[in-house]
């Protein structure tokens, strides 16, 4: 309610997400509205409900049509900035350097599927799970052979969340959508690599060395981590609302250099040079990251996740 969300604005608009002790001001498994960059967040945030409501109603009259032997499946894509990508706008405004990236959605994506896009810009798992549960994934749009493609979690670690309660927020966005529906493939990608070092100084304290005042030099060290607790989490999710239903996702060697992989093509947490041509300012895919990442995504769905 409206009580509730300006008590959280008040709260949090003008402080750290994590204080210099270590407590955060929101939980990423635990619904919440943007308390950052507030109005411009809710005007996205109905843009995209706006979004949906078209796309339910198109999807509900097409299955309506039993002579349209066009209908293609759902595509569902979810999560921050990253996915954010393909419509060419960040927190809903147009984004000049992604501007090129619209296009590879509709080459790659829209031959074959009906792609919905419910991502914002700096997102965390908790916003994302309380936009779902608000009004952008709506009912009539998961069939059999809908997907969900999810990637989400890169700015919990961004802002100072550990990897441990990061990760118990992505499994949480993934359990919603696999309770709120009973049909459908949820494909959740694990976190990307990213070389934006210059930002741990922003969580210091209290995500520091060992004297408390040194900035960590690696974000990798947090990636790798919350892709293995969820890498664990997902095996759990798949005993308990079957195999078929959800699959890992790891894109993240694409955007390494060659010399950062190990014997086993995984990336190599501890020394990573993400490649710059691919992620220009060393967290977002520009449009040949994209293309690359779409192609992964692809290559799962046929079979080889």
């Amino acid at each position: 309610n409206n009580a509730y969300i300006n008590q959280r604005r008040t709260t949090f608009q003008n402080t750290p997400m994590c204080n210099s002790s270590g407590e955060c001001g929101e939980d990423p498994h635990v619904p919440s509205p943007r308390t950052k960059q507030y109005e411009m967040w809710w005007e996205a945030h109905a843009k995209l409900k706006r979004s949906a409501t078209e796309y339910a109603e198109r999807r509900r009259n097409s299955n309506s049509n039993t002579t349209n032997s066009d209908s293609k499946p759902a595509m569902i894509l979810i999560g921050d900035s990253i996915t954010e990508e393909w419509l060419g706008t960040n927190m809903g405004k147009y984004h000049e350097p992604w501007k090129d990236i619209p296009q590879i959605m509709q080459d790659l994506f829209v031959p074959r599927y009906d792609p919905l896009v419910l991502a914002i810009g700096g997102d965390q798992t908790q916003h994302l799970l309380w936009r779902l549960q608000h009004g952008e994934l709506l009912d009539g749009i998961v069939q059999d052979d809908s997907l969900f493609i999810m990637l989400i979690g890169t700015n919990n670690i961004g802002s100072g969340s550990l990897p441990e309660p990061t990760a118990r927020g992505v499994i949480a966005v993934a359990e919603y959508i696999l309770r709120r529906f009973d049909t459908g493939r949820l494909l959740l990608l694990q976190l990307l690599p990213r070389g934006d070092n210059q930002r741990l100084k922003n969580v210091c304290p209290p995500r520091c060395q060992d004297d408390g005042t040194t900035p960590l030099e690696s974000f990798m060290p947090y990636v790798r981590k919350v892709n293995d607790i969820t890498k664990g989490e997902v095996q759990k999710l798949r005993t308990i609302h079957g195999q078929e239903r959800i699959d890992l996702v790891d894109c993240g060697s694409l955007f390494v250099k060659e010399n950062d992989l190990e014997g086993t093509g995984s990336v190599n947490m501890q020394t990573v040079h993400v490649k710059k041509g691919l992620m220009p300012d060393f967290l977002h895919p520009n449009a040949k990251g994209q293309r690359l990442l779409a192609q992964c995504i692809l290559d799962c769905i046929d079979g080889s996740c």
